[in-house]
């Protein structure tokens, strides 16, 4: 009569049987996953009445659990769920989403990070990090995870698995201003020195005593003569190069007799060494002290010094005519006596004397005597007749006497 829940025996007339069989309760359990995922066992599940069913749920490598939703409601992402005393039918569905990491880029000062900060990437992604320097730096680290990588424009995290740190950190950059100077003379600082990117420098060039700077040499171009020199905001590496020449000065004499009238042709011997007649000026000349005698026919010959420091010099000279008798000249106050001498000369000076020098007229040095009083005398003996040179050097300068020996 079929699963019915009753049956009725209606005006029994008869002996009759009934029999009733029964089969346990079944449930369907309906199992889906998501992609990237899977739930076991999947698909619809028959389960009895009362019994229970554990469900495994597995995201793909990679991947997370996401939700799980039992009957329409979610239960989170449990890695597990299990029906217990099962009376009704159920559905259970796996939802699954990709991994993520965190890389967190940062930057030092003086330079950037692109991108920069906290980026999420996808797992088995790649992620690639460019490091710009702002202007006169360099990139002088990065560090990847904590780990230096050395210095580079980029970085790229291959196959991310995980979570990662990059920090690139910047220096200032730096230049070499090779500094040289040629002899006789200093440019300071000097040698290697090395500055940082728009900073400036200035070098001073100071030529040694008698010498004079001739050329400053930047970069292989002249710029001249100068005591300094300044790079400024310096961006590449650079040389300077000091030259250093002597000083040449000239002396140019004017001869002329007692009466003011100019001789031009007379003879100058010069520092030892004798020029024509009429050879007046001469260049060339470096910082020293020069004797000199000028002599002409029919004059006496003057002799003296002239000393060149840093200038040019004009050195007046007055010959006195020669006419067999000596004037005795007084010149700052110093007397010489006798005049014309035979045996031996007298020197009396208002100021100490430092030195006496007896020349002939050729300008050749015969006698040196060094002192220190104010009067001395000069043995004559072992000199010829003859007309002499006789100069007195004293703080006040050096004066020029002409001298007659006689026998």
């Amino acid at each position: 009569t079929g699963p019915v829940g009753s049956y009725t025996f209606d005006n029994i007339t008869a002996d009759h049987t009934i029999h009733a069989t029964f089969a346990i309760q079944t449930y369907t359990l309906t199992a889906t996953a998501g992609e990237n995922g899977t739930i076991t066992p999947s698909g619809e599940i028959t389960v009895e009445h009362g019994t229970s069913q554990t469900f495994t749920i597995t995201p793909e490598e990679g991947y997370f659990i996401v939700d799980v939703v039992v009957d329409g409601e979610s239960t989170g992402p449990v890695g597990s769920y299990t029906f217990d005393n099962i009376t009704a039918d159920h559905t259970i569905h796996a939802t699954f989403a990709i991994q993520t990491y965190t890389i967190n880029a940062i930057a030092g000062e003086n330079g950037t990070i692109t991108p920069d900060g906290e980026i999420t990437v996808e797992h088995g992604a790649s992620q690639t990090f460019t490091f710009t320097p702002d202007a006169g730096y360099f990139i002088e680290d990065i560090l990847v995870d904590g780990e230096s990588v050395g210095s580079a424009e980029s970085y790229t995290f291959e196959n991310i698995t995980a979570d990662h740190t990059i920090h690139a950190t910047f220096a200032i950059q730096t230049y070499t201003l090779t500094a040289t100077a040629g002899e006789n003379g200093t440019i300071t600082p000097s040698g290697e020195i090395t500055v940082e990117h728009g900073a400036s420098q200035t070098f001073t060039i100071a030529p040694n005593d008698g010498y004079f700077i001739e050329n400053v040499i930047v970069d292989g171009e002249s710029t001249g003569p100068a005591e300094s020199y300044t790079f400024e905001n310096i961006t590449e590496g650079h040389s300077i190069h000091a030259i250093f020449a002597i000083n040449n000065y000239q002396i140019a004499f004017e001869v002329e007799d007692d009466k003011g009238n100019a001789l031009e042709d007379a003879t100058i011997n010069l520092n030892g060494t004798s020029h024509g007649p009429g050879h007046y000026i001469f260049g060339g000349i470096v910082t020293g002290l020069y004797p000199y005698t000028v002599s002409r026919e029919g004059y006496f010959s003057e002799s003296g010094e002239v000393l060149v420091e840093n200038q040019d010099i004009t050195e007046k000279v007055i010959l006195q005519e020669d006419d067999n008798s000596i004037p005795q000249v007084h010149p700052g106050g110093i007397i010489v006596y006798p005049n014309p001498a035979t045996t031996s000369l007298y020197i009396e000076s208002p100021f100490p004397i430092h030195q006496i020098q007896l020349f002939a007229l050729s300008g050749s040095k015969i006698k040196v005597m060094d002192g220190s009083t104010r009067t001395t005398s000069i043995e004559l003996q072992d000199l010829n007749t003859g007309i002499y040179i006789l100069q007195v050097q004293t703080r006040e300068g050096i004066s020029s006497h002409k001298i007659q020996i006689i026998r």
